[in-house]
């Protein structure tokens, strides 16, 4: 008689059990899967940066300053309208004035510094550092405030190593 009691305890605990394997699992902080030009608008100031240039609704390419000066943009890239709603990626970038930078220069940087892309855009005598932040599978706001956080202080890393 005790035996298939037991056997009955043993089979709920085992439904109860998998109920609660198949349970979502406790909340989390929310991921930013895709981002709009408005989110990229508040993006500085939620990191005490200054704002520069609002987007423009078409683009989402916003202009910001940090708090040591850098000038920076951030737009919106992969967007689902073709515009700047629903980008699934951010791009992210400083341009600093300069004179020509030779070849094995930008190479050397951007062997070095993974964190960031480095070009040298001759028509415009600028040095262009680039971050691109991939938003696939999500990525918390404190994640993202870091990435651009990143590529900001890699602009000095670049600058030297072009400069050496």
């Amino acid at each position: 008689m005790l035996r298939p009691l037991l056997f009955g305890l043993v089979a709920a605990s085992a439904v109860l059990g998998s109920a609660e394997a198949s349970a979502a699992p406790p909340a989390g902080p929310t991921l930013i899967k895709a981002i709009s030009a408005a989110q990229l608008q508040a993006l500085p100031a939620s990191m005490g940066h200054a704002l520069v240039a609002q987007a423009d609704g078409t683009t989402g390419d916003v202009k910001a300053r940090s708090g040591d000066g850098q000038e920076y943009s951030l737009r919106g890239a992969l967007c689902d309208d073709g515009g700047a709603t629903n980008c699934r990626v951010i791009v992210v970038q400083a341009w600093i004035d300069h004179a020509p930078v030779p070849v094995e220069k930008l190479n050397a940087a951007n062997l070095n510094i993974a964190a960031v892309s480095t070009v040298y855009d001759p028509d415009q005598g600028m040095l262009r550092v680039v971050r691109l932040i991939i938003l696939d599978g999500g990525i918390s706001s404190a994640n993202l405030r870091e990435n651009v956080t990143a590529m900001l202080n890699s602009v000095p890393a670049v600058l030297k190593a072009i400069e050496e």
